[in-house]
């Protein structure tokens, strides 16, 4: 009767004595661990899950573990598999991230960093050596006119709004040259 009782036992035991085998396989190749205690329950359960499964194989167990944890194993030939499977993985999608919002924004960044330096360089006034190019101007315009250098600085400080020389702007500079061409018939 002995031998009966152990056989017994051992017919109970097995299935979580194999789940416990295949967990720690798992376990090992998805580098993870559990305490005994949890490991324990995790095996109970297994066995508990395929209580019901005729002649179950190490291969199904770790199949199901590793399915579980993500790594995709699937029946192929089990059409129930497939869709289950197929349904984690477009459960797991997630709203689209585009790119286009990030370099929109970093066009109008550099846009706006362009735009600021440029009107800060244009804001700068005129160097020495222009405003000595502009004197030189005003002064051979003043000769060919036959008239005051100071008449013609003021026909062009009144049109561009400056007191001195040194008051002209970048953007303006041109500006004044040009006054200087056009009354020179240029």
């Amino acid at each position: 009767m002995p031998d009966t009782n152990i056989a017994t036992l051992q017919s109970v035991y097995a299935p979580i004595t194999q789940a416990a085998r295949c967990l720690d396989a798992w376990l090992a190749e998805d580098g993870h661990s559990l305490s005994p205690r949890q490991r324990q329950r995790a095996s109970a359960l297994i066995a508990r899950y395929f209580e019901n499964e005729e002649s179950v194989s190490d291969e199904l167990i770790l199949s199901f573990l590793r399915h579980y944890g993500g790594f995709g194993v699937v029946d192929l030939d089990d059409p129930q598999s497939v869709r289950q499977s197929l349904k984690d993985v477009l459960d797991r999608r997630q709203p689209r991230k585009d790119v286009y919002p990030l370099r929109i924004l970093l066009a109008i960044t550099m846009l706006c960093l362009t735009a600021i330096v440029m009107v800060y360089y244009l804001s700068l006034p005129i160097t020495l050596a222009q405003q000595k190019e502009l004197r030189e101007a005003v002064a051979s315009h003043a000769a060919e006119k036959q008239v005051s250098p100071v008449s013609v600085w003021a026909d062009i400080k009144s049109n561009l709004g400056v007191r001195r020389y040194a008051d002209i702007k970048r953007s303006y500079y041109d500006d004044a040259l040009q006054m200087l061409g056009k009354k020179q018939g240029l």
